[in-house]
Parts: C-alpha cells; sequence; structure tokens
C-alpha cells in the first residue's frame, strides 16, 4: 500500500497494489499474478536483457538454486 506522501521514482512490479490519494509516482507499474517469482528471478530477467546476471554481479552464493 503506498500512502499518500509516498514518492516512487522507478519501477513497480506487484501481484497487488494499493495507491492512495496524493501518491506521486514516477515509473512503470506492472500489476499481475505472474510476479510471484523470487527477488533473484526477477533480477536475473532484467539484467539478462543487457547480457549480464545476478551472479556476473555478484557472483555465485552458496546453496542458491539452479
Amino acid at each position: 500500500m503506498l500512502l499518500p506522501t509516498s514518492k516512487i521514482l522507478g519501477d513497480i512490479r506487484t501481484p497487488e497494489l494499493i495507491i492512495q490519494n496524493g501518491v506521486i509516482l514516477e515509473g512503470r507499474c506492472m500489476i499481475s499474478n505472474d510476479l510471484k517469482h523470487s527477488a533473484k528471478d526477477l533480477i536475473d530477467l532484467e539484467y539478462s536483457k543487457d547480457s549480464l546476471s545476478v551472479e556476473k554481479i555478484f557472483g555465485k552464493q552458496s546453496g542458491a538454486r539452479e
């Protein structure tokens, strides 16, 4: 839930969103039930567009799933 004093400068991806009057949103908003992925999956998806990956940026983490 974004309260009236919220100021968002960037994109939002979420399965559900409530925005109250007075919120400032400068960016894109994608609302979909298909967005129930892990944060790593979403970051990988975004960076793969530029031929980058989370592992290249942050290194492979022990115990991470393939």
